[in-house]
């Protein structure tokens, strides 16, 4: 959890923990509570937790994460049976994904103070920025009369800031950088030099590298689809990540790119995705990847480098696309995609194959009519 974006609770008790998870009658009554640590320090995910985090355990596929895991303490479903014990004390529950919305909404803080414009961390004085540049239609270096720059905020001198613009505390924004009208940026974003960011851009919760282009009605940050779902009511899951963006990165317009839940949305260096796509929290991709319009991937998607994908393709969560593989248009993303494969259809499969049950079908088609 980043403190430029988030105030976390210095510790949660393990009576804090038990009383939340009691009171949501997640813990069975037979549950042995008497090894658990005073207290912990963060939320985690398997393969980042030390001693000090409470991470959890909700698919098989991380069975081996669950036994390398260092964690001081593991939320495992009701009745699991460890393959491998980690380092710490394992917690059964009821519903894991419930008890993690619970725990991981219990170490955030409010961060209203954040967003008021009271942080004092080397501010600018933005009349000193303004002083002897012109503001016209070529958006000249500085910042617009009518744009709103927090007094916390850094801005360089060779950035220009446009026409409403909105830029709250703790932004930094790199050189030769510019902004155009009715972009708003939340409070502790860091964009780097040389960026272009279009008009009606969102972002928060970010970093950008050097030389990213975004283009217009974007929105960068936002919180992730994560909800434990219940009859008693959907509990939404912390989404305490960030959006880690490479430099000499290309986001189209229309794009949306959910920060990450636990752990970071990740979009490599030299990526370039086109308009109306959707990255979901917890995404990675890697480095020169090219994702055509209405790409859509669900949460914890991976990509390797050099990954092609074409238009409207979708990914199921928590599948990999391995280096330099291809996806062709309008396929479906079930399963892992090996290194260098060429898939197309749904399920995405060797593109050879699928064009062989094409023409079977085909056939098919051609001798039903015939009949």
């Amino acid at each position: 959890m980043d403190p430029r974006f988030f105030q976390r609770k210095p510790a949660l008790s393990a009576e804090e923990l038990l009383g939340i998870l009691q009171t949501a009658n997640l813990l069975d009554r037979q549950a042995d509570v008497s090894a658990l640590p005073k207290q912990f320090k963060d939320l985690k995910p398997l393969h980042e937790a030390t001693a000090e985090h409470i991470s959890f355990f909700h698919n098989a596929r991380y069975i081996n994460d669950l036994a390398a895991s260092k964690a001081g303490l593991v939320l495992v479903p009701l009745g699991h049976k460890a393959l491998g014990q980690p380092g710490g004390a394992l917690l059964p529950v009821r519903d894991v994904h419930r008890a993690l919305a619970l725990v991981g909404n219990a170490f955030v803080l409010d961060t209203g103070a954040l967003d008021s414009g009271t942080l004092d961390r080397n501010a600018l004085d933005r009349n000193a920025l303004d002083t002897g540049r012109a503001h016209d239609d070529g958006q000249s270096a500085g910042i617009h009369p009518t744009a709103h720059v927090s007094q916390a905020a850094q801005v360089h001198p060779s950035a220009s800031i446009g026409a409403f613009a909105s830029i709250a505390a703790g932004v930094e924004i790199g050189a030769n950088t510019r902004i155009d009208a009715h972009v708003a940026i939340g409070a502790g974003v860091i964009i780097g030099a040389s960026c272009q960011i279009d008009p009606q851009v969102t972002i928060s919760h970010a970093i950008l590298g050097d030389g990213v282009h975004i283009k217009p009605g974007a929105t960068i940050g936002q919180r992730g689809f994560g909800w434990a779902l219940s009859p008693d009511g959907h509990v939404p899951k912390p989404q305490v990540g960030r959006v880690l963006i490479g430099s000499r990165v290309e986001i189209g317009a229309n794009t949306a790119i959910d920060r990450g839940s636990v752990e970071d949305t990740v979009i490599g260096e030299g990526t370039v995705i086109d308009n109306l796509c959707h990255i979901a929290h917890n995404c990675k991709l890697g480095r020169n990847c090219a994702l055509a319009a209405k790409t859509a991937f669900a949460g914890s998607t991976i990509l390797g480098d050099f990954v092609k994908i074409g238009g409207d393709v979708s990914s199921k969560g928590h599948v990999h696309v391995g280096d330099g593989a291809t996806v062709r248009i309008g396929s479906f993303i079930g399963t892992p995609v090996p290194a260098g494969a060429d898939v197309a259809g749904n399920p995405a499969r060797p593109t050879q194959n699928y064009h062989r049950l094409l023409r079977h079908w085909s056939r098919m088609a051609r001798g039903a009519k015939g009949d």
